[in-house]
């Protein structure tokens, strides 16, 4: 099995990097001395704006697994005030687009608890007030994503953790498509990264967008 990464120098990344020690893995990264020193991982060089060798690293892949996300900055709150433009606008969904191009067996995403229908579950201060504020632009990408995906022929899994820490894995977590409203959620990105790397091969969670949290 042939195992890529994209966002392998992020913290969550890592973690998959680290459960992926000994297997077939390719990263395709920008910074490569931002790896781990040990991770024994092949590695293309190159930007994720350059679709045309994305695409073609995907295509060398079995399982591609996505641990990228924005950051939050002034552009981002800015744009979602309507008071300018965000410079990482919809990279995710133009990355998604690339990847599904190569075709490989399954792609596992990294999303976010509270895009699309999830939205009405998280507490009214963060879902009414931060969110639409700091992160609109982030969470609209991630759902375009989502439609790349239910349109197309691949295996997915799209993981939709709630607040991630920097904690060590539990190895317990719950997996619900949604979570009562009230729920506090949390999880270690070591978690995340587990649920990530079993649903590599496992068939429960297939075409599913599946919440993560404590």
């Amino acid at each position: 099995m042939r195992y890529g990464i994209l966002g392998a120098t992020g913290l969550t990344g890592k973690e998959i990097l680290k459960r992926l020690k000994g297997k077939d893995v390719s990263v395709y990264v920008r910074s490569p001395a931002k790896l781990p020193t040990d991770h024994g991982a092949k590695i293309t060089q190159a930007s994720l704006a350059d679709s045309a060798k994305l695409t073609k690293w995907a295509s060398e892949q079995d399982v591609v697994f996505i641990a990228l996300g924005h950051t939050l900055n002034f552009s981002m709150i800015k744009a979602n005030l309507g008071l300018g433009k965000f410079d990482q606008d919809f990279f995710l969904t133009k990355t998604m687009a690339a990847v599904i191009a190569g075709k490989p067996k399954r792609i596992i995403d990294l999303g976010a608890y509270g895009t699309a229908e999830t939205r009405s579950d998280l507490p009214w201060i963060f879902g009414k007030v931060f969110l639409p504020l700091l992160i609109q632009r982030s969470y609209a990408d991630h759902e375009e994503v989502e439609k790349l995906l239910e349109q197309s022929s691949v295996e997915w899994v799209v993981a939709r953790p709630g607040r991630l820490t920097n904690d060590p894995a539990k190895g317990v977590y719950r997996t619900l498509e949604r979570f009562p409203k009230g729920t506090n959620l949390i999880i270690s990105r070591a978690d995340v990264a587990d649920f990530m790397v079993c649903a590599a091969s496992g068939t429960d969670f297939l075409r599913k967008r599946v919440g993560l949290s404590y």
